[in-house]
């Protein structure tokens, strides 16, 4: 995550099916806390750094409320209807 990161800095990072950080493996529950922890870097925060999830809308919901942390760090969601 934190090379991810890195590499992003400065640009955009997007993260397609994000909703699998929402699993229950060990691999997703330390994504998360990494990417939370990224997110609040100077380097990082106040839009230096544009991070996308994408996702189906019912299971990034899902992905979203298993922790608090990331609603208060994403500001805008948007839902894109089916085509």
């Amino acid at each position: 995550v934190e090379k991810t990161m890195n590499l992003a800095r400065g640009g955009i990072l997007f993260i397609d099916e994000a909703y699998e950080l929402g699993s229950d493996t060990a691999y997703a529950k330390e994504a998360i806390a990494q990417l939370l922890t990224m997110l609040t870097r100077p380097e990082f925060k106040n839009g230096k750094t544009v991070v996308i999830l994408a996702g189906y809308q019912n299971e990034m919901n899902k992905m979203l409320d298993k922790n608090s942390g990331f609603k208060s760090r994403f500001q805008k969601y948007v839902h894109f209807e089916d085509w």
